[in-house]
């Protein structure tokens, strides 16, 4: 009984680890790939005001909603 608890426990936790490793794989590539060429600032300039100007529709509509439910 208690062996199953301690192979349940370890198993947890290292799935909790192995989790933990990609996650933290996956944000290194992310970051290695930011520094890495061909640099693209113009296309994330224009991307960043995209979506900021379009997004006001959605802010004003969920705003809207929110002070109706909560007014």
């Amino acid at each position: 009984m208690s062996k199953n608890v301690i192979h349940h426990i370890g198993r947890a936790s290292i799935s909790m680890i192995e989790a933990t490793g990609r996650m933290a794989l996956f944000f290194s590539v992310g970051v290695i790939n930011m520094a890495a060429p061909p640099y693209q600032f113009r296309k994330t300039v224009e991307q960043i005001l995209f979506i900021g100007s379009k997004s006001v529709f959605v802010i004003l509509l969920t705003s809207l909603f929110t002070g109706m439910v909560i007014g």
